[in-house]
């Protein structure tokens, strides 16, 4: 039999439940991060948006914003040269992709990123495992939700003192919630058949080109696709990528409002730099 709860507990486990929640949602909203955009955090990228500006420099990634750290200080016609470039949600719906250029073989970072694409064409048992229970989750992602308040209204049900607590299945449910947003939500079965594989996206700009780009493709979200190893349809200018890196080739994160994996290709594997 479960024991009554005290009158002190029932005037203050909604006050504690709104102050947890609180605490958690702002935790959350603090880390919580696209994976896509977070592959590209602390590494110098070119950012373009649908305006033809440009943004060059050292990315951080925020909840909600984008920070590029310029390499060298922007000048302008004001007196003060500009050293940070932030990027918010309504300019982040402006971008057309965002590049971070491959290191060349002589980079002290090159051994490091031929690594990381050579284990996405050839996953291990274990990350294919830990893919699977990641996508397990998200497709019961509800019915964990659900769970967790049918729990509750079991408690309440057995016990008097909870069922006068008229906020707990309401403060309970956004705990979880928020809990349960922390893991990226996108489950697409049909790219997942393509995880790791070398595939065509076609990109469509601002001035209706449609540009082709082929490379590995590594993850998605419900904003962003990931391509790894694709060279530019055009390299761009040497003053724009730091030394030491390729101004034609690298990883790409292209907006999924205007892009689309199209065609899986046959692995060529004959990058220059693999």
């Amino acid at each position: 039999m479960i024991a009554e709860l005290s009158p002190n507990f029932i005037l203050w486990a909604p006050i504690a439940l709104l102050i947890l929640s609180a605490i958690i949602n702002a935790i959350v909203q603090h880390h919580r991060r696209d994976p896509c955009l977070l592959f590209l955090h602390q590494k110098p990228v070119l950012i373009l948006n649908k305006f033809k500006k440009e943004y060059t420099g050292d990315l951080n990634v925020f909840s909600n914003s984008l920070e590029v750290v310029h390499s060298h200080p922007t000048h302008t016609a004001e007196p003060n040269s500009k050293l940070t470039s932030l990027l918010y949600s309504k300019n982040i719906a402006d971008i057309e992709y965002l590049f971070s250029p491959a290191p060349k073989p002589e980079s002290p970072h090159y051994e490091a990123w031929k690594k990381s694409i050579l284990k996405i064409s050839t996953p291990t048992p274990f990350s294919k495992f830990l893919r699977m229970v990641r996508n397990g989750f998200n497709i019961l992602r509800d019915a964990f939700s659900q769970a967790i308040g049918m729990l509750i209204g079991s408690a309440k049900q057995k016990t008097q003192s909870l069922s006068q607590i008229n906020t707990l299945e309401n403060r309970t449910s956004e705990v979880s919630q928020t809990l349960l947003s922390t893991i990226p939500n996108a489950y697409e079965p049909i790219l997942e058949l393509y995880i790791g594989a070398e595939v065509s996206v076609e990109k469509v700009y601002a001035d209706n080109r449609i540009v082709e780009y082929q490379g590995i493709f590594e993850e998605y979200t419900i904003d962003f696709l990931l391509i790894r190893n694709c060279p530019l349809s055009e390299p761009l200018s040497s003053s724009s990528i730091p030394e030491g890196y390729h101004s034609e080739i690298g990883d790409l994160v292209f907006p999924r409002s205007t892009s689309f994996v199209r065609h899986k290709l046959a692995a060529q594997h004959n990058s220059p730099l693999l």
